[in-house]
């Protein structure tokens, strides 16, 4: 099986085009990509985050040999709030629609780790650093993972330390629980 996704989409009531699509996250409901969206005015915006509903008790409706995408794909955030994600690696997607990820990484290697829950009525991302209580003494540098639950695993520094340490971080009611 193969998803197969649109190259056309409708950003705030005008069509737009997709191009270099790249698959991030796939939970049971949706699947969450990044791609260039062309607008109707010839704006293009770069390294978007998509996000498609998919059913999986519908695998192939149309019966042409791959997995039909429901509901069209939509632009997270709509062409105003549109989040732009430098990398594709280390992206995670409950089955309650929260995504962790990293934005992208600067010359130094360091990224911006972030949850962004698309089941909100807008979606809008946050950055893992400040969900860690300050007295914990964290620079997180990458989620790498996040379990069903809401756990998140990566790495960063702690009180300033030479080496890298690994970490879980459950995501609760808006806090983060250092673990």
């Amino acid at each position: 099986l193969r998803y197969v996704f649109p190259y056309t989409l409708d950003v705030d009531g005008s069509p737009a085009t997709l191009r270099n699509l790249f698959p991030l996250a796939l939970n049971d409901n949706r699947a969450v990509l990044r791609g260039d969206v062309t607008l109707a005015t010839g704006q293009v915006l770069d390294r978007r985050l998509l996000s498609c509903a998919v059913n999986p008790s519908l695998v192939d409706e149309n019966l042409d040999g791959v997995v039909d995408c429901t509901g069209g794909l939509s632009l997270v955030g709509g062409s105003a709030g549109s989040v732009h994600v430098n990398t594709a690696i280390g992206f995670s997607l409950t089955n309650a629609n929260l995504l962790a990820g990293n934005f992208g990484y600067g010359a130094a290697g360091v990224g911006t780790a972030f949850v962004l829950d698309l089941a909100a009525t807008n979606p809008v991302p946050v950055a893992v650093s400040s969900l860690a209580p300050a007295a914990a003494g964290w620079e997180v540098h990458a989620i790498t993972d996040a379990n069903q639950s809401g756990k998140l695993v990566g790495y960063g520094y702690r009180d300033c330390a030479a080496l890298p340490q690994a970490f879980f971080l459950r995501v609760a009611m808006g806090l983060a629980l250092g673990e």
